[in-house]
């Protein structure tokens, strides 16, 4: 399985054991593989960042044992994204035989370091975790030409020859999360915002609401969307004030919505929490992660969440980079290489039925043939 590089832009719960090892320095993951689908791994922060993390995948290595990945985390070590990013660094040694190391600074200022020591150190890809760590990426890599690179989930404006971007199509998974909302509201109203007014953010919402009209085109129905209408809408300005999201999702609820998608991070917490006090039934559609599993509080209220599989980037960037030696481009996920999808409806199943279920996968089957446009 190879994420398609262009020019544009799932797990068990396995715990692994941990020993408390400095955060300031590279934490070896290397762990033992065991064929039963168990784990040993000699990492973990003071938080057990390895704790709960995917299983490593069940199969010996595919390649000879060369070469490492090394990640950099950005300071909200225990974050999912960050969890996932070391989930797949953790695979691709097992399945590749290579090292895997991480580095979590204790502030930002510690990001250009974090790098520096593992370019000192040999590694062969250096992955930087997220968007918060793209400043210093790209420094290092400027800095360091002969070294491979990689950040997770963001392109950089002006392409940077020896830094792979791991970006994700999101716009598939919002299309079919938005048919779903048309199909189960029982207001005829839907919702989505945003917590910034940029692509990466309005191509999602693009997915979202064109996934509604085809709805409404194959049932003859009339489902409205508030917040986006493909030119403007609602944006926070954050990600990460709850409160705003709180304040949107009631006005949202007042205007009739009853399911919102909040394509804004943390903020989003806000309007499941009101979805969750409601007297009245709100689903949300979470965004990056299955916030049903992230946030079992207010877990109910999900009907699904767009997810960002980082782990299967992180997998497919270590084999392009150390075993088939390309150096930067851009690899994108996509519903057909697994990188993105949906979640499992969890408590919403009942309002999910087999027949919707049947047409979902019909839809996601189009969307992976190219039979259907997704924005």
């Amino acid at each position: 399985m190879l994420i398609t590089a262009c020019n544009t832009d799932g797990s068990d719960g396995t715990e692994t054991s941990g020993a408390t090892t400095d955060r300031s320095g590279p934490i070896s993951l290397n762990g033992e593989a065991k064929l039963d689908g168990s784990t040993t791994a000699t990492a973990a922060t003071a938080e057990n960042l390895a704790e709960d993390m995917l299983a490593l995948a069940e199969v010996a290595p595919t390649h000879s044992a060369v070469g490492s990945v090394c990640v950099v985390l950005d300071v909200d070590r225990t974050s999912l994204q960050n969890r996932s990013v070391v989930a797949g660094a953790q695979r691709a040694a097992a399945q590749f035989g290579v090292s895997a190391d991480v580095a979590e600074p204790f502030t930002e200022a510690d990001y250009a370091a974090s790098f520096d020591d593992f370019v000192a150190d040999g590694c062969s890809l250096i992955v930087a975790s997220s968007v918060q760590l793209a400043n210093a990426a790209e420094v290092a890599a400027t800095n360091h030409i002969d070294q491979s690179f990689a950040i997770v989930d963001y392109d950089y404006p002006n392409r940077i020859d020896n830094m792979m971007e791991l970006t994700f199509n999101a716009t598939e998974p919002a299309f079919l999360a938005g048919f779903l909302a048309g199909a189960t509201t029982k207001t005829g109203v839907v919702a989505t915002y945003a917590g910034l007014n940029i692509e990466a953010f309005t191509r999602t919402m693009d997915g979202f609401i064109k996934g509604v009209s085809f709805y409404n085109r194959e049932a003859g129905a009339g489902v409205q969307v508030l917040g986006w209408d493909g030119t403007d809408g609602e944006f926070v300005g954050s990600l990460d004030d709850p409160q705003v999201g709180l304040d949107i999702a009631t006005g949202f609820v007042a205007q009739g919505a009853d399911t919102i998608f909040p394509v804004a991070g943390e903020v989003g917490l806000g309007s499941a929490a009101m979805a969750h006090a409601s007297s009245e039934p709100v689903r949300i559609i979470g965004i990056d992660n299955d916030l049903f599993e992230a946030h079992p509080e207010v877990g109910s209220v999900y009907l699904t969440s767009v997810i960002k599989n980082f782990d299967v980037a992180i997998i497919e960037a270590v084999e392009r980079s150390i075993f088939l030696g390309e150096i930067g481009g851009q690899l994108v996920g996509t519903l057909e290489n697994g990188a993105v999808d949906i979640a499992p409806f969890h408590a919403q199943s009942d309002a999910v039925s087999e027949v919707l279920r049947e047409q979902l996968a019909e839809l996601r089957a189009d969307v992976i043939a190219g039979n259907v446009t997704t924005r």
